[in-house]
This record gives structure tokens, C-alpha cells and sequence, in this order.
């Protein structure tokens, strides 16, 4: 499962010059990633997820605002994605703090969960 991730990470770098961006502390220890998934022509899904001693920090909202930047000034984007599950309302806030708007549910196959979906126009 592991080695299947990393090889879709590294494909989607290779393919797409985005993937999910690993995120270090100053003493190299990991905090979780942050980064983009390419969905079509224009469209990419922002993600990101911290381990559990990172949270309520501000380090997702900050991380995740960097790579709407990079997406704004070095892709040719037009729109990003982001969803969370539906109980998760901290990752709800981030995502409206970002300014993304509510879209509707989406079925996120990996879990079989519905997720909250929202999209960014750019």
C-alpha cells in the first residue's frame, strides 16, 4: 500500500509537476504533506493531511495557501478541487477560509465516503 502511494506520487510529479508535497520540521521531522493531484485540462484537487500533533497550528490553512499560489503562477490552472469527510469540520474551515465554495458531495471511491466537495476558480 505503501509502495503503491509513493509510486502514485511520483507519477504524478513525473506527468504533471504536482504531487503531494511532504512538509518537515527545521529538525527534518515530518508533519505531513501538502500539494495538488491533476483531475482534467485545467483542474486540480488540493490535499493535504498532518499527522495528528500538528493540528491547529494554522499549518494546513498556511501550506495549502503556498500551493494555490503555485498553482495560480506556475500551472496552467483554472480551477482547484479540495474535499473533506463530512465530520471533519476543521478541514471544513480551512477550506472556506481558502475561499473555496460548497459544491456538492462526491463520492471519494478510496473510502467510500461522500466527501464535502469545493472548488476555487482561479
Amino acid at each position: 500500500m505503501i509502495k503503491d502511494r509513493l509510486a502514485f506520487e511520483c507519477d504524478s510529479d513525473r506527468q504533471d509537476g504536482v504531487q503531494y508535497w511532504p512538509m518537515l520540521t527545521p529538525e527534518k521531522e515530518l508533519i505531513g504533506v501538502c500539494g495538488l493531484h491533476k483531475q482534467a485540462a485545467g483542474v486540480y484537487e488540493l490535499g493535504y493531511h498532518l499527522r495528528p500533533k500538528f493540528w491547529h497550528q494554522g499549518i494546513a490553512t498556511e501550506s495549502a495557501q503556498q500551493v494555490i499560489q503555485f498553482a495560480r503562477e506556475q500551472l496552467p490552472a483554472t480551477k482547484l478541487i479540495a474535499g473533506h469527510q463530512p465530520g471533519n469540520l476543521a478541514s471544513q474551515h480551512v477550506i472556506e477560509k481558502l475561499g473555496f465554495t460548497y459544491i456538492g458531495d462526491v463520492m471519494y471511491p478510496p473510502t467510500g465516503i461522500a466527501s464535502r466537495t469545493y472548488e476555487l476558480k482561479l
